[in-house]
């Protein structure tokens, strides 16, 4: 199902990536501005950037375990109020991407609520997953040269 925001779709296999993410330059990314320093990737969906990063050497790592929210209401607003329930759920496991995998507008006796399942992935040049200590560094790193 395909839910409108104020800055795009979101829909099954969007990504939203963190900002100050690093990014191989042959693999060019559509961001829009999403929420606080989440970016919506406009321009590809989940299994297209993968593709992607590995051609380049890079790495789109799935992290096992979805981050599940669900917000009463209906329409535009209670879908953007779900993914931001989300994305704060995934900031501190400081992973730089998230990818939804299911969102569903749904009614449970009469009271209409939007239900979303997502999973953390991460984007880097090395093949071995980077520790928590050295995402957060790096996030900490991003924001201070974004600044």
């Amino acid at each position: 199902m395909t839910l409108p925001t104020a800055m795009g779709p979101i829909v099954q296999g969007s990504v939203m990536i963190l900002l100050g993410t690093q990014t191989p330059v042959s693999v060019p990314l559509s961001l829009k501005p999403y929420w606080k320093n989440w970016k919506l990737v406009g321009n590809s969906n989940a299994r297209d950037i993968d593709l992607n990063l590995r051609k380049a050497g890079w790495n789109f790592f799935f992290v096992a375990g979805s981050v599940r929210a669900w917000t009463l209401g209906s329409g535009p607003a209670a879908a953007r109020r779900t993914m931001q329930r989300i994305l704060g759920k995934v900031k501190p496991t400081e992973f730089n991407c998230l990818q939804v995998a299911e969102i569903h507008a749904k009614r449970f006796l009469g009271i209409p609520y939007v239900s979303v399942q997502a999973f953390s992935r991460h984007i880097q040049k090395t093949e071995q997953m980077e520790t928590l200590r050295q995402r957060k560094q790096k996030i900490t790193d991003a924001a201070y040269s974004q600044a």
